[in-house]
């Protein structure tokens, strides 16, 4: 059974682990089946907010899990541009 808890109105645990840059906890969330391109309310993914933020051994554990890595955002954004910008 996929790990989807949420621990708050709009991130999961994974989002939750991606943003703070926790690769330990991503990996092994990841291992539990969390479901790599989950959004939240705003449209981001893990991989948006570890491309944001610059979480860089973050991102090769989502690729690695064969995140979508075109995937937009609810402001059209997508990792590529949002690392740009932030990370």
């Amino acid at each position: 059974m996929p790990f989807e808890v949420s621990v708050d109105i709009e991130n999961t645990p994974l989002l939750l682990a991606s943003s703070q840059g926790l690769v330990n906890v991503v990996d092994r969330l990841l291992k539990a089946d969390a479901s790599v391109d989950i959004m939240n309310d705003n449209g981001d993914t893990p991989l948006i907010w570890v491309c944001y933020k610059g979480h860089n051994g973050v991102v090769g554990s989502l690729l690695r899990a064969k995140v979508d890595i075109d995937i937009l955002n609810h402001h059209g954004d997508n990792p590529l541009i949002l690392a740009s910008k932030g990370g």
